[in-house]
């Protein structure tokens, strides 16, 4: 039984897009995040966002975030277009963040610090953040192995390309759903009320 679990472990890893770029993509996307919570949403517009979010996070909140994020993840990984999707979303989400401490009286300078306190020290901001750089570095592999042979009007192996990209859906999903376990917990406990 360990001796399975080594060789899974072993055959993940060797799947895993590379460890490097991986970390700079989540800090590129924790950054991205960070800075877009300073330009908050319009009132109308977060209130919309702010419905939908009510709606589909009614029942089971861990779950909901989980496959929220994890489509996000499944989106960050198409070549070419996943990671400006994936900074999209993580920018209107910053957004929408952004909004919301605006929205309870906190000015902006005491934004970022909320921010780096909740999503980062809380850790389900880390998990989720390595989630989708999980994927987004992925799509810049697949993207540039691609582009390669275009170019060199080669043939890509589809069969590996697959079972890498579902290798790392597979580890991106690992760290998501700690993080909503996180995240789920961390917003039930600290429900803050609407002044």
């Amino acid at each position: 039984m360990i001796r399975r679990v080594k060789n899974f472990l072993v055959w993940l890893w060797r799947r895993l897009p590379d460890l490097w770029l991986t970390i700079i993509v989540a800090v590129i996307l924790a950054a991205l995040f960070s800075a877009a919570t300073l330009t908050p949403m319009s009132g109308a517009e977060a209130e919309s966002v702010q419905e939908f979010i009510s709606s589909y996070l009614a029942q089971d909140l861990a779950t909901r975030i989980f496959l929220n994020n994890f489509v996000v993840a499944l989106i960050g990984e198409i070549p070419f277009l996943g990671l400006p999707i994936l900074g999209y979303v993580v920018y209107n989400s910053g957004r929408f963040v952004g909004w919301h401490l605006a929205e309870f009286g906190f000015n902006l300078q005491m934004v970022l610090s909320l921010v780096f306190a909740t999503t980062f020290l809380s850790g389900y901001g880390l998990l989720e953040f390595m989630g989708y750089a999980l994927s987004a570095t992925k799509s810049i592999q697949v993207s540039r192995r691609l582009a390669k042979a275009l170019l060199r009007k080669e043939r890509v192996d589809g069969g590996r390309v697959v079972e890498e990209c579902g290798a790392t859906l597979l580890a991106a999903a690992i760290f998501l759903a700690l993080g909503a376990c996180i995240e789920a917990y961390f917003i039930e406990s600290l429900t803050l009320p609407k002044p």
